[in-house]
């Protein structure tokens, strides 16, 4: 039986496996996040365009779709 998922917990296991995939544990990638969000800072104050979906929200959808 295949369960359906939050988002949320659609957006963790994305992110898991994004880490995966790089070779990295989940902790390491957060970090890796964190410091990447942190170094670009000034763009997040000029705000982003929330009209382009992120990898993990096209993702989302995708499933989503899927499972229609």
């Amino acid at each position: 039986m295949l369960l359906m998922m939050s988002e949320e917990q659609f957006h963790v296991q994305f992110l898991k496996e994004k880490a995966n995939s790089l070779g990295l544990t989940f902790d390491q990638y957060m970090l890796f996040l964190i410091f990447e969000t942190l170094e670009h800072a000034s763009v997040l104050e000029q705000g982003v365009d929330s009209s382009v979906p992120t990898e993990w929200e096209e993702a989302y959808r995708n499933q989503q779709k899927n499972e229609q």
